[in-house]
């Protein structure tokens, strides 16, 4: 019986320690820095957005892809997958080219909603997944500005 407890206390002292040492998950950001017009199709428009990835924390942080959801006007406009690998410094940031395919359809009426507005809002919400050994899986990031949507669409190869 004096066994049994002692694996019980082995057992715990080591998931104790495990806990003690994971600390926070680092401070990782998303912005928008530019976009660039690339295709247009009937239904679909693709773009492609530089984005800057942002490690606020002391240690380099390894990814090994990441997904995107962007939203102008709070509407659902497209999506980006990417699963190329980087590493963010510490304290640093680098910049990743990512292609977006937009649905012509909801992006379509979005801006006709605009009116003779220039600026849209955007909401970028981001899931960057960290490669091993970082013991925190995934950053779920959202990002907020604006775009000048009329100037993407004008860009596109006719």
């Amino acid at each position: 019986m004096a066994r049994c407890g002692t694996i019980v206390l082995l057992a715990a002292g080591m998931l104790w320690q495990g806990c003690a040492t994971l600390g926070p998950p680092p401070e990782v950001a998303v912005s928008l820095v530019t976009f660039r017009p690339l295709n247009a199709a009937l239904l679909e428009t693709s773009v492609e957005l530089t984005l800057r990835l942002t490690n606020g924390s002391p240690e380099p942080l390894a990814l090994r892809g990441s997904s995107h959801r962007l939203y102008l006007n709070e509407t659902y406009v497209g999506r980006a997958l990417n699963g190329d690998a980087v590493t963010l410094p510490p304290w640093g940031s680098t910049t990743q080219n990512v292609t977006f395919f937009l649905e012509n359809l909801a992006l379509m009426g979005t801006v006709q909603s605009l009116g003779n507005a220039a600026l849209i809002n955007y909401r970028l919400r981001s899931e960057l997944h960290a490669a091993a050994p970082n013991p925190v899986r995934s950053f779920k990031i959202s990002a907020t500005g604006q775009l000048d949507v009329r100037r993407m669409i004008e860009g596109l190869p006719r």
